[in-house]
């Protein structure tokens, strides 16, 4: 059976690459991108596969920093946190960022996605994974960060799916939206930046 990160890293790729690609045609190889939450490689890896070989690897843990230099897939690697300001990049120093393995609201402050707009330049993309019942919480933060940069035109939903454990191969994601959950269910959420200042 195929282990849930997995499924969920490449969910989060192909929609990223969907996205990427409508969003910077023919310039697969050209793209700048930050993969927020890097591991030892596996997102960079898929993304490799599909020809992008721009990617810079953002992780606040030394052994994950450590095992993304060793798989030699990135360009550049950043230890700091994703919060304000914190990674030292210029505004719009990105074209887009993918976080595949998932925003974790224990561990990634929701002001995290004030650095993730700062950081992609206007008409970038970027892409994310969290927990299904956690956003879809009333009091969640980041729903409601998403919700509020949605209203301040600050960026627009362009693309959503579920990612679950594999029931039916022949359903497509788009359609899942209406479905039951279950509590491992995540989102797979695409935004186009509009205005990142």
């Amino acid at each position: 059976m195929t282990n849930k990160r997995s499924l969920e890293r490449r969910s989060c790729t192909e929609y990223f690459d969907a996205a990427v690609l409508d969003a910077f045609p023919k310039k697969r190889t050209s793209v700048r991108i930050l993969d927020a939450g890097a591991g030892q490689g596996s997102t960079a890896s898929y993304l490799r596969s599909l020809g992008y070989n721009n990617i810079d690897a953002l992780t606040v843990s030394k052994e994950r920093l450590d095992r993304a230099e060793a798989s030699g897939l990135y360009r550049n690697l950043l230890y700091t946190a994703l919060k304000a300001e914190s990674t030292l990049c210029a505004t719009g120093a990105f074209d887009a960022m993918i976080c595949a393995d998932g925003v974790f609201p224990d561990e990634v402050d929701p002001d995290a996605m004030d650095e993730m707009l700062r950081l992609v330049k206007p008409g970038g993309i970027v892409c994310f994974t969290m927990n299904a019942a956690q956003f879809d919480s009333a009091h969640n933060s980041f729903r409601l960060k998403c919700e509020d940069f949605i209203s301040k035109r600050k960026w627009k939903l362009i693309s959503q799916g579920i990612t679950s454990q594999p029931q039916d191969s022949e359903k497509d994601n788009n359609n899942h939206q209406c479905a039951e959950r279950n509590s491992s269910d995540s989102y797979v959420l695409v935004f186009v930046v509009i205005d990142n200042y």
